[in-house]
């Protein structure tokens, strides 16, 4: 003979039980008898009685649990907001951390060119698009920054200031098709100009060095620094290496493509060349 299939289902039977307990006791506590059958079967259940109450009081603490907030709930919510707060936290630390190696490769720039005088500074806003062709920095004539100075951050040279506000200033990144650079080739010494190549969003970034001869000692790999020529930007610095050559065929010159030495879609500090140490300031 088949079990209904009601008595298959365990919770249904211990709520059922519960039910018949807590409605018998309700009868053996409701009411005060006299009779001494009456005291008999109270003193009878008493004990019975207060182990029930125990145990009825345990089953109305569940049932309140489930439909009514609790401690451990609020307990709950509490660390929770904590974690949040840790992992922010966290976060913030780790782009402390960032920065902190940043400025510190800002300070071996400056502690391997001390014949330079620099403004630190932050990049605050720039054009559309991912380039930073040209950016805007918080610094500016309050911190001795003026027109033509020169920017550099700890992987090479960024660009020239354009335009100087109190505290602000404009920067023309060599990437920039309006960017012209005086330059050469560090190990053969030929002499050329690097001009900024980004037009489009879909540019890869690049630069041109023009006016090399034909016969220029020029390989992939070779490095570019400024000349000095021209008074803009001081000499020695590194502007990038050669990806590719080529030549004009209308002319005699060779014509190199450049990679950049600095990320132009990562950029946040950089450095103001304000002279030379020991040189007359400019402006």
């Amino acid at each position: 003979m088949r079990m209904p299939q009601f008595l298959k289902n365990r919770p249904f039977i211990i709520t059922v039980a519960i039910a018949i307990v807590l409605s018998l006791l309700m009868i053996f506590t409701s009411g005060n008898s006299s009779t001494v059958v009456g005291n008999g079967i109270g003193a009878g259940v008493t004990p019975v009685q207060g182990a029930f109450d125990t145990f009825s009081n345990a089953v109305g603490d569940f049932f309140s649990n489930i439909f009514n907030p609790t401690k451990a709930e609020a307990e709950n919510v509490e660390l929770k907001k904590q974690i949040a707060q840790l992992q922010e936290d966290s976060a913030q630390l780790r782009e402390l951390q960032k920065e902190n190696e940043r400025l510190k490769e800002l300070l071996g720039f400056v502690e391997e060119n001390t014949t330079f005088t620099t403004v630190p500074a932050r990049v605050v806003g720039k054009n559309p698009g991912f380039w930073f062709e040209m950016f805007e920095i918080n610094v500016g004539r309050s911190q001795g920054v003026d027109k033509d100075m020169a920017v550099v951050n700890s992987q090479g040279l960024v660009g020239r200031v354009v335009e100087v506000g109190a505290n602000w200033s404009k920067v023309l990144a060599v990437i920039d098709p309006r960017s012209s650079v005086a330059a050469l080739l560090e190990r053969s010494r030929d002499n050329g100009m690097v001009h900024g190549m980004l037009d489009t969003e879909e540019s890869t970034g690049l630069c041109q060095m023009y006016y090399l001869h034909a016969d220029a000692d020029v390989l992939p790999g070779d490095k570019i620094i400024t000349s000095g020529l021209g008074g803009v930007f001081p000499k020695g610095l590194l502007v990038g290496e050669v990806v590719e050559i080529g030549n004009q065929s209308e002319s005699e010159q060779r014509r190199v493509m450049v990679k950049s030495a600095v990320d132009f879609t990562h950029l946040e500090e950089v450095l103001v060349i304000r002279q030379e140490a020991g040189s007359v300031p400019q402006g």
